[in-house]
């Protein structure tokens, strides 16, 4: 009985020596692999699960959105779309700002018969109903005007974000 509380005694006092490493091989330290793989990094995933990324890619399915980050009010819009057939579009800032929203299978336009503008800063420009990939999808040939039909400069990021300036 004595030998079995010592053997216990024993064992027990030797795993309270035992400390987990952390990542970085610090005994009880606290660093922990990020999204990307690196041990203490700071990469974190976005409300899409995605890591790094900015929350652009959450679509469900058949749906597509389309982005926008401008510097300058928005006037009207129009682009073709690549890869994927539209089937309709509607809503984000050109829905709330009251665009007269059209679509066909290939190309989307947006405007205000009233003159009302999208207002400088960034969110969702326009839904589109899909039918295909939306990572076959891809904008091209954009065409962003402010409230007088001047053309403002875009650049395109990741298919879907527009970038605007003027």
């Amino acid at each position: 009985m004595q030998l079995l509380i010592f053997s216990f005694l024993i064992l027990f006092s030797c795993a309270k020596f035992i400390e987990i490493e952390d990542c970085a091989g610090i005994i009880g330290g606290t660093a922990e692999v990020d999204c990307a793989g690196v041990c203490g990094g700071s990469s974190v995933e976005d409300a899409c699960g995605e890591c790094n990324g900015n929350g652009s890619t959450c679509e469900s399915d058949g749906e597509w959105i389309i982005y926008y980050q401008t510097s300058a009010s928005i006037g009207g819009f129009q682009f073709n779309v690549e890869g994927i057939t539209v089937l309709d579009a509607y809503g984000g800032s050109a829905g709330a700002a009251g665009f007269s929203i059209s679509s066909s299978a290939t190309t989307v336009l947006g405007f205000s018969l009233t003159g009302d503008n999208i207002s400088i800063g960034e969110g969702m420009l326009v839904i589109l109903d899909i039918a295909g990939d939306t990572s076959s999808g891809c904008l091209e040939n954009v065409i962003i005007s402010d409230s007088l039909g001047n053309a403002l400069n875009t650049i395109i990021e990741n298919c879907n974000i527009i970038h605007v300036s003027e």
